[in-house]
């Protein structure tokens, strides 16, 4: 269940960040079923590779860089078997890179803070009924 929560995660934060960046960058162009899947593969893997946090012998730092570094690689791979790479491709990228990872992460971590003070409302209200 954790695994399809971490997928359906994934996809819903990439499928947005898919969107702004193609809102932001004014390219509205044809979005191909070829570009649908791609974002799929990526925001699922982006998703499934959150996994690392749980791992206790990785501190927080190092999961955060090997979450980038792997998600980072699924992209460029993407990115060239979907012909996105331009000649301004790598000039770029880094830096939208780092943006768009940064847009991601804040997300997660704004979701995660609703998550828990909605949690611990209910457990304040189950502690009041007893």
């Amino acid at each position: 269940m954790k695994l399809l929560n971490r997928l359906s995660v994934g996809l819903g934060i990439g499928s947005f960040i898919y969107l702004l960046t193609l809102y932001y960058n004014h390219q509205i162009n044809t979005v191909t079923r070829r570009d649908i899947i791609g974002v799929f593969i990526i925001s699922i893997f982006a998703g499934v590779m959150t996994i690392l946090f749980d791992i206790e012998k990785l501190n927080y730092l190092i999961a955060l860089i090997l979450h980038f570094i792997s998600i980072n690689i699924v992209v460029c791979v993407i990115a060239k078997l979907n012909e996105w790479i331009t000649k301004d491709f790598t000039i770029f990228y880094f830096f939208n890179a780092f943006i768009i990872y940064l847009l991601s992460w804040s997300i997660t971590i704004i979701r995660n803070r609703i998550s828990a003070k909605e949690l611990n409302e209910i457990l304040s209200n189950n502690k009041n009924d007893k």
